[in-house]
This record gives structure tokens, C-alpha cells and sequence, in this order.
């Protein structure tokens, strides 16, 4: 399991803020310029520690391709110095239809390729018997310590919605976490995405 996982370490005593940002589904062509204000509005107003973009980055089609707008967003998260990440949302699969002849032509491939050339980012790719590619842990780990006081589990529900690939992903994740922390559970954060009512999701839980 620590080939899925990232640590990210916080000060001793001082609280980790995360900022969330979802469905700004961009394809190229647009002016970013609204978009790009707001995260940098919000970054300043809130100084995080990590940045997580919760699915729906792009919505492209056979016109639009999405790459160059994807990598300008990916561009200003990594000028904060700061570790970032995503989790793909429906619209981030090229297998996506929206109702309409529209063959997606930006892949997960894609997208994958282009954060792996970002110093901060701290995606990581899961396991291939997961469904979806963006399964994979962060732990916040204390600076003193050295061990997690945070877990986060992001799970790609794909275009079906958290599948039992998932549910056994979790398990895993959760003993692993538990080993790490000398055999104490982590406090935890799951990160998923309900496709079939349309939101994102961020569940807090103790294993």
C-alpha cells in the first residue's frame, strides 16, 4: 500500500487547512480569467496547506480539447508552493457521454501526464484492480512524530458510482493506515464523487 500513498508533513501544534475547489470543467478556448481570480482569492483568504481538486476539470468534446486551460489551473496551484492534488470526476473520463454525440478527447492519460510534471503535485495513480485511476492515500503525518494524525482516501467512483473494488480498496487503506500508526486508527477523510446525484463528497470518519 505505500506504493498509493503520499505523506505530507504538518507542524507540530498547528492545525492542516485543505481547500477544495470542484467543477470548474474547463475545455480550451475559454477565458480563464474569472476562474483564475477565484482560486486565488480563496488561497489568500484561507492559506492552506494542500490544495485537492474534487473531479470535473475538464468537459470537453470533439471540438474542444481541454489541456491547455487544465494546465494553466495546474499552473497557479503550483506557483502557491504548496502540495496539490485531484481526485476525476465523471467529465474527467474519456468514456463520458452527456446526453449528446460528444467523443471525449482528452483522456485520464492526459491529464495524468500533465500533473506528473508539477514539483507540488501529489497525485498518485492506484491500483489497477480499483475501478477508476485516481485510488490512492495521503497522510498527514506530524513533524515531530513522524506518524499520520490524518488520513485521506480518495476514490475514483468513475461513471458507476463507489463500486465493491472500492469498498475492499477501503479496508486495505484503513489496516494500512492503522499499521503505520503503530496500531492505532487515523482520524480520516474519505474523498469520492456521487456520479448519479451530481456532487462531490468529502466524508469524515473514524475507521
Amino acid at each position: 500500500m505505500s506504493k498509493y500513498t503520499k505523506v505530507i508533513e504538518k507542524e507540530h501544534d498547528k492545525d492542516f487547512k485543505i481547500l477544495n475547489f470542484t467543477d470548474i470543467q474547463l475545455h480550451d478556448g475559454e477565458d480563464l480569467t474569472l476562474a483564475l481570480d477565484v482560486i486565488d482569492t480563496l488561497y489568500k483568504e484561507n492559506n492552506p496547506d494542500l490544495i485537492v481538486f474534487l473531479g470535473d476539470l475538464i468537459n470537453d468534446d470533439r471540438v474542444y480539447k481541454s489541456v491547455v486551460n487544465y494546465k494553466k489551473i495546474m499552473d497557479q496551484f503550483d506557483s502557491y508552493d504548496i502540495p496539490w492534488t485531484c481526485i476525476f470526476g465523471n467529465h474527467d473520463h474519456e468514456d463520458y457521454q452527456a446526453g449528446y454525440p460528444s467523443q471525449k478527447t482528452t483522456t485520464t492519460e492526459d491529464l495524468i501526464a500533465a500533473m506528473e510534471g508539477y514539483d507540488n503535485c501529489v497525485f498518485t495513480r492506484g491500483p489497477s484492480d480499483v475501478d477508476g485511476k485516481s485510488n490512492y492515500i495521503i497522510h498527514i503525518v506530524d513533524s515531530e512524530t513522524k506518524l499520520p494524525v490524518e488520513a485521506l482516501y480518495f476514490f475514483d467512483s468513475r461513471l458507476s458510482g463507489v463500486s465493491d473494488t472500492h469498498a475492499d480498496f477501503y479496508e486495505k487503506c484503513v489496516t494500512y493506515s492503522t499499521e503505520v500508526n503503530n496500531g492505532n486508527e487515523v482520524e480520516s477523510d474519505r474523498y469520492y464523487v456521487y456520479v448519479k446525484t451530481g456532487y462531490s463528497n468529502i466524508s469524515r470518519t473514524t475507521p
